[in-house]
């Protein structure tokens, strides 16, 4: 039923690397129902129903038979069939009958038999007008009558003329409940509004009951807005064999409130066959079951068979198949045909805006209809004027675009003040680590199990072939395709982090992925990891969003493959219609969300164990909360899983590079508590999707990537809220080495572009220092900055200068604004072998040596002017790539490496006295070989005249005033 699928454990299931399937794109559905269908690819676009147009279909192939199910169960005999044509075909239609429309009379036109055999008999009448013109009719025999129609212009109207004898009796006379003027006879019409919303990866519309008599003598449509669309075929039927039965087993002692479609209900449950096969209870996991009632979660026999239910109320549901899992069943558990029975009781009933419902007992319907259309214009209206433009997104091929307004309204489910997790406060602590599992991936071998690395067979064409496919990811993808899709890895948290229990209800999450041409395996083990490691039924979705990848595999085989494991009920795949970016394709995720919290992650991740409850615990205690993973390393040659380091709070310096803060004395104490952090790493973090829509979400004028993290970290701190980094939560990450994959975007200097948007909205005065130290910056053009800055005028933001005294407080310790003077700088010159030093502009990782000095012999060009800077690393004057040491042994190689401000690998001292170069954490100096001109580290010998260097320019008084006694002068 609505229980969600977690992938075979022990399914160790790999891909190829060669998989070619036709360009079919789809997007995972978000129920279990086999029998959710999609639409055909071959509609044309311009037959595609616009927001406020209804949305109909038959059950054979089209979205499903219910649009209708409210009027006809609820009114009438039978539930009504409704089957859509395209303009050629409904032209042909209305050609053929309307010889039959003019013979007929309006008043007592019997529908036409399908069969010369059929009898007239009590066949309901059927008049279909368009502007009062006649459309035409066509009968069917056997269990339904079915009126053809296309999608017709928003402007054109329909009505139908309901026949007292086509009614459905109710107590006290059908009149009583028939909810319109002409109740035993004449013509009349019925209006619904649509509203475009995402449901099961289709495009579909709800049905808002807005019924109005239609006046015979004007001949014309009153319309109430322009944008209302009605199309409306009504018939009777002969009753389905296969019906929904509902028993009472219990009844609620009282019932102040009945369960509607939107509300939130929990449910506890027990699903059997028909002969007494149990195949799933939430009472056995001692969890009740939580879905949208109508929104398409669960099969279509619990959201009918569970309206106007009550708190405490008992029921027993029969469902045939085809209001279940159909005639294909849900193997192993249900077979295709089954016929299933739900003992269900309802606990507890979430409703959002239920006291604007209740109003509406009290007021006439039309009335209440126009109040709450209203609304959703000022809510719209709001939305479109104050927030961002959507990106166009395509779900597939052969769906329509999502509707704007849609997404729109779905990032604004206003709470008016209420916090949305004051439930979760008072709740009781549980234990959430599946200890079952652990201990069954602590048995398994293998490439990669256990976070293992992989050795690659190296062979002539095995090598070829990595080399490849390295070129094409970055990282060794042929390694990735030995690994499980649901590998084991290492439980590297700190110890004391598997003695904490948290609250023991957690708040529904959706997991966001953006990618670009990510290689498959790596993409399906980033999902299996978060769906394997995660309490069953929290993560409510994962959203994959597909930014215009080129790869065949990416497309229809992607979607296949969730589809064969059972998870697409979980797995959405979104896809843009052309490249937008990193940041805009996490505004996509996030625009399909539902879930009350948001985690974003990158799609080469790994969750570890146990990683979901602190992530998501300080939200549900602030909302304003944004909680960051620790994250790990995997390694991009051998896909090892290890550790990167305990932790440091990130920062950045003035060329907005980002940076790390060493962890305070106070957060130093409990290694295992969330603390808090000045800036993002940026794509891991988790954020409530209600405080995500107030801060503006991300700023989509930034380009592609880069300065997002600063953005959001800095409004969100200036505005109200606060980030921690969760040391208990950790996440593997895949960092690219070797080569960049994705080619340059072509939209110039989108870094400084992006860089100057942040500073000019934020970063008020101290935006001057990062224009000093980027000059390309100062002339970026911005664009458009209204509304970013009406948000940070909307909240009522803090100043940069009180976020770098109150959350970046040691910031100018470490990487003040104004940057103090070099130690030395210069040429750096060996007195053995009269060389210089010369990086020439390599990369990381990678080593230099010893050239001729460009000063005596200006020929042979190089990068030689290097210095010895505020934190004590060496670095090239115009690069921030600095020396850097990993190892103590004798001749470790000197290697260029990211500058990170720590220390560490990268601290070295200059002792005056001796020239030398001294390297504090492997206690050595360095060296090199004069005529090799290989530059090393060896233990310090003041004796030895290749270890005595002379820089150009060296500060005398900057080197004695911070080194002290520390260093020998």
């Amino acid at each position: 039923m609505g229980r969600r699928r977690r992938p075979a454990k022990k399914a160790r299931q790999t891909l190829s690397t060669t998989q070619s399937t036709p360009d079919i794109i789809m997007l995972g559905a978000d129920s279990p129902s086999p029998k959710r269908r999609r639409v055909r690819s071959q509609r044309q676009p311009d037959l595609i129903p616009e927001p406020d147009v209804i949305c109909l279909s038959d059950d054979e192939d089209r979205f499903a038979n219910d649009s209708f199910s409210n009027l006809g169960g609820r009114w009438f005999n039978n539930d009504i069939t409704i089957t859509l044509s395209d303009e050629e075909e409904y032209q042909r239609m209305a050609d053929e009958v309307a010889a039959q429309s003019a013979s007929s009379s309006d008043d007592n036109a019997r529908w036409p038999s399908s069969s010369s055999n059929s009898s007239d008999g009590d066949a309901p009448e059927l008049n279909i007008s368009s502007e009062g013109q006649s459309v035409g009719k066509e009968s069917r025999s056997g269990m339904g009558i079915t009126g053809k129609f296309s999608f017709f212009s928003r402007f054109e109207g329909y009505m139908a003329r309901i026949p007292p004898n086509c009614v459905r009796p109710q107590r006290g006379g059908h009149e009583r409940e028939f909810p319109f003027k002409g109740r035993k006879r004449g013509t009349t019409l019925f209006r619904k509004i649509c509203v475009a919303k995402e449901r099961n990866g289709h495009k579909r519309a709800y049905g808002h009951g807005a019924h109005r008599p239609y006046n015979t003598q004007r001949g014309r449509m009153k319309s109430s807005t322009a944008i209302l669309l009605a199309a409306v075929v009504v018939g009777c039927a002969i009753a389905s064999t296969e019906r929904l039965q509902i028993g009472i087993k219990k009844r609620a002692e009282s019932c102040d409130v009945k369960s509607r479609k939107g509300d939130t209900l929990h449910m506890h449950y027990t699903g059997t066959l028909l002969d007494g096969t149990e195949f799933d209870s939430s009472r056995k996991r001692d969890q009740p079951f939580t879905f949208v009632l109508g929104a398409g979660q669960v099969i279509k026999g619990w959201d009918q068979g569970l309206l106007n239910m009550c708190v405490g109320e008992q029921r027993r549901l029969t469902i045939p198949a085809s209001l279940g899992y159909g005639e294909h069943g849900a193997p192993p558990t249900i077979p295709g045909g089954a016929t299933l029975k739900f003992d269900v009781e309802l606990m507890k009933i979430d409703r959002k805006g239920g006291e604007l419902m209740i109003i509406s007992r009290y007021i006439p319907r039309r009335v209440f209809s126009l109040l709450k259309y209203l609304l959703c214009l000022i809510v719209l209206y709001f939305c479109l004027s104050t927030l961002n433009s959507r990106s166009p997104v395509s779900w597939s091929e052969s769906r329509s675009e999502v509707n704007e307004n849609s997404l729109a309204l779905n990032q604004y489910t206003l709470y008016d003040g209420v916090d949305p997790f004051a439930e979760y406060r008072d709740l009781p602590k549980k234990d959430w680590h599946d200890y079952k599992q652990m201990k069954e991936d602590e048995k398994r071998s293998g490439p990669g199990e256990n976070g293992g690395p992989v050795a690659v067979p190296t062979d002539a064409e095995t090598k070829k072939l990595q080399d490849q496919m390295y070129r094409v990811n970055g990282y060794d993808a042929l390694a990735s395709d030995m690994i499980p899709l649901n590998r084991s890895v290492k439980d590297i948290r700190h110890k004391g982090c598997k003695n904490i229990n948290y609250i023991s209800k957690l708040p529904s999450v959706t997991v966001i992925f953006p990618f670009h041409n990510e290689h498959n395996s790596t993409l399906i083990r980033s999902v299996y990891s978060v769906i394997d490691r995660s309490p069953a039924g929290v993560v409510r979705e994962v959203i994959l969003v597909d930014d215009a990848s080129t790869k065949e595999f990416l497309k229809e085989p992607l979607a296949k493959f969730f589809r064969d494991v059972k998870l697409d009920h979980i797995v959405k795949i979104v896809r843009t219609q052309k490249r937008e970016g990193l940041i805009r394709g996490r505004q996509i995720g996030a625009n399909h969300a539902t879930s009350d919290i948001m985690i974003f992650l990158d799609a080469h991740s790994e969750a570890n164990y146990n990683w979901l409850p602190p992530l998501v615990e300080p939200i549900a205690m602030n909302y304003k909360t944004v909680v960051c993973p620790f994250v790990d390393v995997i390694d991009c040659d051998t896909f090892e899983y290890r550790a990167q380091d305990e932790g440091a709070r990130g920062s950045f310096d003035w060329e907005f590079n980002y940076k790390r803060l060493p962890l305070t004395d106070e957060d130093r104490k409990n290694p295992t508590k969330p603390f808090k952090s000045p800036v993002m790493a940026g794509g891991y973090f988790a954020i409530s999707r209600k405080w995500f829509w107030e801060l503006g979400g991300y700023d989509e004028g930034l380009d592609i990537w880069g300065g997002e993290q600063y953005e959001l970290s800095f409004k969100l701190w200036q505005c109200g809220g606060e980030m921690v980094d969760a040391p208990c939560s950790r996440v593997g990450h895949i960092y690219r080495c070797k080569y960049i994959p994705f080619p340059n975007p072509g939209v110039g200097d989108f870094i400084s572009r992006n860089y100057k948007r942040v500073a000019e909205v934020w970063m008020d005065e101290y935006k001057e220092h990062l224009y000093k130290r980027r000059t390309a910056m100062s002339s970026a053009d911005t664009g458009d900055l209204t509304k970013q800055k009406a948000v940070r005028e909307k909240l009522q933001c803090k100043s940069f200068d009180w976020f770098m005294k109150e959350i970046a407080f040691d910031q100018d310790r470490f990487y003040p604004a104004v940057e103090p003077p070099d130690e030395a700088n210069g040429e750096l010159k060996n007195m053995a072998a009269k060389k210089c030093v010369d990086t020439q502009f390599k990369g990381g990782s990678e080593r230099f040596e010893l050239r001729k000095c460009i000063s005596e012999d200006a020929s042979g060009g190089g990068e030689q002017n290097l210095r010895l800077s505020f934190w004590q690393d060496i670095r090239p004057k115009t690069r921030t790539m600095c020396f850097d040491v990993s190892t103590s042994t004798a001749r470790a190689p000197v290697v260029l490496f990211g500058c990170h401000g720590m220390k560490g690998n990268q601290e070295f001292r200059y002792r005056m006295s001796t020239k030398q170069i001294f390297h504090p954490v492997s206690n050595q100096c360095m060296d090199c070989d004069p005529e090799r001109g290989e530059i090393f580290m060896n233990p310090c010998d003041h004796s030895k005249l290749s270890q005595k260097w002379e820089w150009k320019n060296v500060n005398e008084e900057v080197i004695r005033e911070r080194h002290h006694k520390e260093v020998d002068l």
